[in-house]
C-alpha cells in the first residue's frame, strides 16, 4: 500500500543572544537558544515573520526533501497567531517577492494544505543549502536579505526508531545522547494520520537523549491505520529585527518513521 508523507511544521522558540551572521537591509541575524516549552517561551509576543528552510527524509524509503516557507503580518502578532501549534499557517501578508536561495517562494491566497496567505515551495526539487532569504519588500515591510549561516541541525544515527510498538505498553525513544547537534529543540509527533486528532507530540530540549509517552498517552491512537508515523523535527532559530519588525528564522531536519501500532 501507498505511503503517504505527511511533514508538519512545529515551532518553539524562546531567545538568548550568542552569535550573528550576515544580513543586508537591516540589523545582524542573532542565534537563539531553543525550549521545549513552545509558544510560551518568552520573546514570542511580537514577530512579524516567520521564515523557515526544512530537510526530511525518510531513512526506510530512501526519500529525502527539501521544503521552504514563511507568513508575515504587518502588525507584531504572538507566534501562534502566525503558525497553529502544529505548524498550519493562520494567515499573513505579502512582503514582497521571497526567494530562499534561488527558489521564488509561491504566495498562497488559499490551497488544499489550509497554507492561506503564506508562501510555500510548490517546486518540491529544490535543494537549500547555504539558505540565503531574499524579501523584496513592499509598503508594509522593508526589503532585506539574510543569511542563515548556522546550518540546519545534525542527526548522527538516523536509524533509531522503532518500526512497531504497543500503545499498552509505555514508549521510550532513545536518541542518544550525543545523536543531536546544532538543535536547540526536538518535537517528537506520534500520528496515526486517522483525524485532526490522531496524534501525540512532546517538546524537549535539543540536548535531550530520549522522550517517553505512557500508554494512556498512547491509547488514542488507531491500530488499523496502515499510514502511522512517528516524526521527530530537529530544530534551531535565529532571529532578526528589520525596519522595525521582528523576524524568525528556523532550520529543521525530520525523520520519519513509518510504524505499526499494536493493541
Amino acid at each position: 500500500m501507498k505511503k503517504t508523507i505527511i511533514i508538519t511544521v512545529i515551532i518553539c522558540i524562546a531567545f538568548a543572544c550568542k552569535k550573528s551572521s550576515n544580513t543586508t537591509g537591516g540589523g545582524a541575524i542573532v542565534q537563539n537558544t531553543g525550549t521545549s516549552s513552545g509558544f510560551g517561551a518568552g520573546g514570542t509576543s511580537s514577530i512579524n515573520g516567520v521564515l523557515y528552510a526544512q530537510h526530511f527524509s525518510v531513512p526506510s524509503y530512501s526519500v529525502s526533501q527539501y521544503n521552504g516557507g514563511a507568513t508575515f503580518s504587518k502588525t507584531a502578532k504572538p507566534l501562534s497567531s502566525l503558525y497553529a501549534v502544529m505548524g498550519i499557517p493562520i494567515g499573513g501578508e505579502q512582503a514582497g517577492i521571497l526567494k530562499l536561495d534561488s527558489t521564488v517562494l509561491k504566495y498562497n491566497t488559499t490551497n488544499a494544505n489550509g497554507n492561506i496567505n503564506t508562501y510555500t515551495d510548490s517546486t518540491n526539487t529544490s535543494v537549500y543549502s547555504s539558505v540565503n532569504w531574499n524579501v523584496g519588500g513592499n509598503a508594509n515591510f522593508t526589503a532585506f536579505t539574510a543569511t542563515v549561516s548556522r546550518g540546519y541541525p545534525a542527526i548522527a544515527n538516523s536509524t533509531y526508531l522503532p518500526a512497531t510498538f504497543s500503545k499498552s505498553q509505555p514508549l521510550t525513544i532513545n536518541f542518544g545522547a550525543t545523536n543531536y547537534t546544532n538543535t536547540d529543540s526536538i518535537v517528537v509527533m506520534i500520528t496515526d494520520n486517522t483525524s485532526s486528532t490522531g496524534f501525540i507530540y512532546k517538546y524537549m530540549a535539543g540536548t535531550s537523549s530520549s522522550v517517553t509517552f505512557t500508554a494512556a498517552q498512547l491509547s488514542g491512537l488507531s491500530t488499523t491505520s496502515s499510514n502511522s508515523q512517528i516524526i521527530v523535527y530537529a530544530k534551531n532559530y535565529s532571529s532578526l529585527t528589520n525596519g522595525g519588525k521582528n523576524y524568525v528564522f528556523v532550520m529543521e531536519n525530520d525523520l520519519i518513521q513509518f510504524v505499526t501500532i499494536t493493541p
